[in-house]
């Protein structure tokens, strides 16, 4: 990860400079997260939906009081730049989190993206939450890559805010692609590894790539389900060593302050015995609740729970493994 002092230098740097505009001083940390603000475009979907965003019309406000089960997209006031050997990852401030509001699509931008950043945020609270132009809202990481990809540029953040006719529109984000499996490497693991409280806010679909590259470092053959119509298991991960395994594995990043209850956990034995599994095992930044811990424990040979702190067991296990155990 680079640290402020090797931000600044390539800020200035040619021909393949980070670009960050409008640049303020005091938008860098002093452990090297560039502070990204909130613009003033927005667009709404009431009841929680997640609509197709093709062409929706961008209203343009100081501020917004996004409402219990809305969600939004916003633009930041920000133009990021990356260069071709950087990519970056964004993580949603922790304080506006434990208001109830939860970002659903961010989370890695690939090297060679260009633009304003859109950021798809619900309110999954149950009182209105009032956004301001200009507040805190992402932080910016920036990590070197040994091998950007080739069509950074073409698959990364399609997203943006668009002229169309003398009229602003929001570009489509929904089906926007995120190049993450490139970007879980053991750099960024071992950033989780040192800011642990950064994963109860992690894009929802990179904890899922996440937790694979863990199961990966451990040995295993993982394979990524769809991110709709899993089956119930988001991974499984397959090993044929002194027996043969094959294990489901149900990654779950709620909002902060969740329990997970009996139910769910139920719910994934019957997958792990229709399935024939070995073993199925429930991964979590959240807490299971009294309930849940019992029938872990009545079914301990066929089911395992990892909460938040089971969660650091597993990155120090797979950063010991990679011989990189310090960040």
């Amino acid at each position: 990860m680079l640290n402020s002092r090797e931000i600044l230098k390539r800020l200035a740097s040619h021909p393949d400079p980070l670009v960050v505009k409008p640049w303020q001083d005091h938008a860098l940390t002093r452990d090297g997260a560039v502070i990204i603000r909130l613009g003033d475009g927005w667009t709404a979907s009431p009841g929680g939906v997640r609509p197709r965003y093709v062409k929706s019309e961008v209203f343009h406000s100081k501020d917004y009081a996004i409402k219990p089960r809305e969600l939004i997209l916003a633009t930041t006031q920000e133009f990021v730049g990356l260069p071709r050997d950087l990519y970056g990852v964004t993580m949603f401030k922790s304080s506006l989190a434990r208001m109830g509001l939860a970002v659903t699509t961010f989370g890695i931008i690939d090297p060679g993206y260009q633009g304003n950043l859109v950021i798809e945020i619900c309110n999954m609270g149950t009182q209105p939450v009032r956004l301001q132009s200009g507040m805190s809202i992402l932080e910016l990481r920036l990590f070197t890559g040994s091998e950007p990809p080739l069509d950074a540029v073409d698959h990364g953040f399609k997203q943006g805010i668009a002229k169309t006719g003398g009229q602003h529109v929001m570009l489509d984000i929904a089906e926007a692609s995120l190049n993450v499996s490139s970007a879980v490497t053991d750099k960024l693991i071992a950033y989780f590894a040192a800011h642990p409280a950064e994963l109860r806010t992690m894009n929802r679909r990179l904890f899922e790539e996440f937790i694979a590259e863990l199961w990966q470092g451990f040995g295993y053959e993982v394979e990524l389900t769809a991110q709709t119509r899993d089956g119930g298991k988001d991974i499984i991960a397959v090993r044929n060593d002194v027996i043969q395994e094959k294990l489901l594995i149900e990654c779950k990043r709620p909002n902060p302050g969740t329990i997970l209850g009996v139910r769910t956990v139920r719910e994934l034995l019957g997958v792990k015995t229709f399935e024939g599994a070995t073993k199925a095992i429930l991964a979590t930044t959240a807490f299971f609740s009294n309930d849940a811990k019992l029938l872990f424990e009545k079914m301990r040979w066929e089911l395992e729970g990892r909460e938040f702190d089971g969660l650091q067991d597993w990155i120090r296990k797979y950063l010991k493994t990679k011989g990189t155990g310090k960040w």
